[in-house]
């Protein structure tokens, strides 16, 4: 969860200091959205390969190597000159990013039973929307008091920092003895399976296709929403840090909430994949409230509604990272979460510059309008096809892999 944090104060950093960037280092919004999007394909090529470094080196290094190369990357931000450093800086950040996410996953699969794992994603979920929360106040703070360009340095060397603690205490579940309240689950002896096949598992494409609506919803909020808010509310650098951490704190809330609404009903006796599809259900039925963003009378009356629309992405989105560990294999996971969230950066990055499009062409409003639908019929996707093609996706499992599923 720390590290969850971090590694969102990281990326946010740039998000909230954006229009003093764009002014110091003369960057138009088609700019920004092009660094943006750097980001994002970085983050989302990265994200497949990471995965399968997890899998073949484990949690104890691959965390403590994705840690040290994100951190670093956010402090060299701090020499951009200009559009073409800036954005090759944010690449890196996005290389080093993704890997965390699957190491948390593979984490949660080894030490958590079915009934825990989604309020165990909601915890190292809740670290990101928590991270964005805090850099609000602490970047725009560091910003007015040192500059912009030192607020990254600093930021940054909070993850070096992590780097080394979590290589220095974390241990495999089997090797760790002083946890008398968990119980590990073994993991099965790895089988070695070529990445192709995984691409002819259909619950992947099924989810990955999910997250590709989904996922630009989040970048949304964490990219261009500090912007609508100084846009469209004329806030300044000082009213960003005193009220944009406001969403992303019921952001947290979401992932806890989504991860213990689904949980109740599995302690209930309904089937894990079941109660993730309930509880996405009602989270894509509160999205419906985004459209009345742009029509807001005031900046406080469009964070009450932002705030509803965060706690509802990070809901779904905790149940749709619970969807993968509960349908494959912990061995697997690594590559699996790799898959999935290169999808869900993809989507991010063709987003990146349709927003920008429509705010120059049109305005915020059209912008709102999608973010309303994007889960309504991510949730239909997975509804329909998703328990449909489970059982097919098991048979390609071995049976000792299907156990430990089980």
């Amino acid at each position: 969860m720390l590290g969850s944090i971090i590694n969102y104060v990281d990326r946010q950093a740039l998000s909230l200091l954006a229009e003093t960037i764009q002014k110091e280092l003369v960057l138009t919004d088609v700019d920004y959205a092009w660094i943006t999007r750097t980001f994002l394909l970085c983050y989302g090529v990265t994200y497949l390969l990471a995965g399968r470094m997890v899998d073949r080196v484990g949690e104890r290094v691959s965390e403590s190597a994705f840690m040290l190369w994100w951190s670093c990357a956010n402090i060299i931000t701090a020499w951009a000159t200009g559009f073409h450093s800036l954005l090759f800086f944010r690449g890196l950040l996005g290389i080093g990013e993704p890997g965390h996410y699957s190491v948390a996953a593979k984490v949660v699969s080894n030490w958590f039973p079915p009934r825990e794992r989604a309020i165990a994603v909601g915890m190292y979920t809740m670290g990101g929307t928590l991270g964005a929360a805090i850099a609000g106040p602490l970047v725009s703070t560091l910003a007015l008091r040192f500059g912009w360009r030192m607020s990254f340095v600093l930021t940054g060397c909070m993850g070096v920092v992590l780097a080394t603690i979590w290589y220095a205490v974390y241990r495999p579940n089997a090797a760790t003895k002083s946890l008398p309240n968990l119980t590990p689950v073994p993991a099965p002896k790895p089988i070695a399976i070529p990445l192709r096949e995984y691409f002819r598992w259909r619950p992947i494409w099924i989810v990955v296709a999910a997250r590709l609506l989904t996922d630009p919803v989040w970048y949304f909020y964490l990219f261009w929403f500090p912007k609508f808010m100084q846009k469209q509310f004329h806030y300044s650098l000082a009213d960003l840090g005193a009220t944009i951490w406001i969403p992303f704190l019921a952001a947290d809330a979401g992932c806890l909430l989504g991860g213990w609404a689904s949980g109740a009903l599995v302690k209930r006796g309904i089937e894990p994949l079941r109660a993730r599809l309930i509880t996405l259900g009602v989270c894509a039925g509160a999205m419906l409230s985004s459209v009345a963003i742009p029509w807001a009378g005031s900046g406080t009356i469009a964070l009450i509604l932002a705030s509803v629309g965060c706690c509802a992405v990070m809901a779904f989105m905790t149940n749709c990272v619970a969807l993968p560990i509960d349908i494959f294999p912990s061995s697997r996971l690594g590559t699996v979460q790799g898959i999935i969230g290169t999808g869900g950066s993809l989507g991010g990055f063709l987003s990146q510059g349709l927003i920008a499009w429509l705010i120059s062409a049109y305005s915020y409003k059209p912008v709102f309008y999608i973010i309303a639908l994007a889960h309504p019929l991510a949730f239909s996707l997975l509804s329909f096809y998703l328990i449909k093609f489970v059982e097919h996706h098991r048979q390609h499992v071995s049976s000792e892999e299907t156990s430990h599923v089980n």
